[in-house]
């Protein structure tokens, strides 16, 4: 169902202020997003630089060769095993 009396003029007139307010409101929200973008970019080093490594960024050296587990392989029983209880 359309409205019976539209006169397109009168609307803006009425509508002008909170279409303002929109307006106003999303300039300043890219305003923060390009300052946002802007304060995370500023110390951004690039990709093919690396930092330089400090003495306390060092771990535990690994011994060459380190002990490899053994892998148990377990037993077939012929009784079936009772379900454990939580």
């Amino acid at each position: 169902m359309s409205a019976p009396k539209t006169n397109i003029d009168r609307q803006v007139s009425r509508h002008r202020g909170p279409l303002l307010g929109m307006l106003a409101v999303g300039g300043f929200v890219a305003v923060l997003f390009l300052g946002w973008l802007l304060y995370e970019t500023r110390g951004a080093t690039d990709a093919t630089e690396v930092p330089p490594a400090d003495a306390s960024d060092t771990a535990a050296p690994v011994p060459e060769t380190a002990p490899v587990p053994q892998a148990v392989t377990p037993t077939p029983t012929d009784e079936p095993q009772p379900p454990s209880q939580p």
